[in-house]
């Protein structure tokens, strides 16, 4: 008995020392042990490799606790780096020249001076004398642009262009053309004017100028009385006289008549309280005609055919879906843009 039962304890022994001693090899071939070993596991061959593996190059900063962090103000951009003007004076360098026009010299005009590098362009302007004569002196050697203006009234179509070294002299004579400074009417309209329908058109007044950079803009008029006269074939629905407004229109409302319907005496000249300027004009427009008159302007222009209003389009009906004929009835009454139409 006592046999069996060292026997039993013996085995009991082993097998546990077997069992310690198989998890510590397989423990030591995955942390330390750089051989290959075969472990056998419940009927499982397990063929374990270590490696050299070496430090991450990489770092990871632990994250800062911001809790108690005020969040840091966005500081403003940097500032464009400027490019430094170009020098106009600081040479031996001079211009000079003479500015006519039509009637001979100019005084108080403009002469634009630019000076053109690679860092940018300089400007430089002086004025006429009363005898139309201009002087610059003092400039460095460059490329150079050159022309003169009055504004307002005069300017030049194009610009001299002269390189200059630094010691040069150049002379540059000029002669002005003048725009001319009274008002420019036109006639716009929307295309035909038919029967019985009223329409509207408008006389455009504008105005052409010299700027202060030498460029002729054309301005509109606004406030200005303008005043039309019309042939019999055509009714003025509105007042003949009209005062334009902020882009320069004035606006009046016509009606055509049909060829059968009699003449109404005065009908294209009612009388207009309170309206003493402009005058209407004196002479009677023919037929088919306007006469527009704004100041001492007077513009004589065609007006639209006056057309019978187109029938209406057939509406289709529930039998004939595909657009064939069926009851339908009414006037459709034309519209469109105005379009300009030149003075005659």
């Amino acid at each position: 008995m006592r046999f069996v039962k060292a026997t039993l304890s013996g085995l009991i022994v082993a097998s546990l020392a077997m069992m310690w001693s198989t998890r510590s090899t397989v423990t030591d071939a995955y942390r330390t042990t750089p051989n290959t070993f075969e472990v056998r596991l419940s009927g499982v061959d397990l063929t374990v490799t270590q490696s050299e593996i070496g430090p991450s190059p990489f770092e990871v900063p632990a994250a800062p606790d911001t809790r108690r962090t005020p969040v840091p103000a966005l500081s403003p951009p940097e500032p464009l780096l400027e490019t430094p003007p170009v020098a106009m004076s600081g040479g031996d360098a001079r211009l000079t020249g003479n500015v006519m026009g039509p009637d001979g010299p100019v005084a108080d005009a403009v002469v634009g001076i630019e000076r053109h590098t690679s860092d940018g362009v300089g400007s430089l302007r002086v004025a006429t004398d009363a005898g139309g004569n201009w002087s610059a002196a003092g400039l460095p050697g460059g490329r150079y642009r050159v022309r003169a203006w009055l504004p307002g009234l005069m300017t030049m179509g194009r610009s001299e262009v002269a390189f200059l070294a630094d010691e040069e002299p150049a002379a540059f004579d000029f002669s002005l053309w003048g725009v001319d400074p009274e008002p420019v009417l036109e006639f716009l309209h929307g295309g035909p004017i038919y029967q019985n329908l009223s329409a509207t058109v408008a006389v455009v007044m504008s105005q052409r100028s010299v700027d202060l950079d030498g460029v002729v803009v054309t301005n509109p008029v606004a406030g200005s009385p303008v005043s039309i006269k019309v042939g019999r074939d055509v009714t003025l629905a509105s007042s003949p006289i009209q005062f334009t407004d902020h882009q320069g229109a004035a606006r009046f409302v016509l009606e055509c008549r049909p060829s059968a319907a009699p003449d109404v005496p005065g009908a294209s000249d009612p009388d207009v309280p309170g309206a003493s300027t402009p005058a209407v004009p004196a002479a009677s427009a023919a037929d088919g005609t306007l006469i527009a008159a704004a100041g001492e302007r007077i513009e004589t222009f065609a007006l639209p055919g006056c057309r019978p209003v187109p029938p209406a389009p057939p509406v289709p009906s529930a039998a004939s879906p595909s657009g064939g004929a069926g009851p339908g009835g009414g006037v459709a009454a034309p519209s469109g843009q105005l379009e300009a139409q030149p003075g005659g």
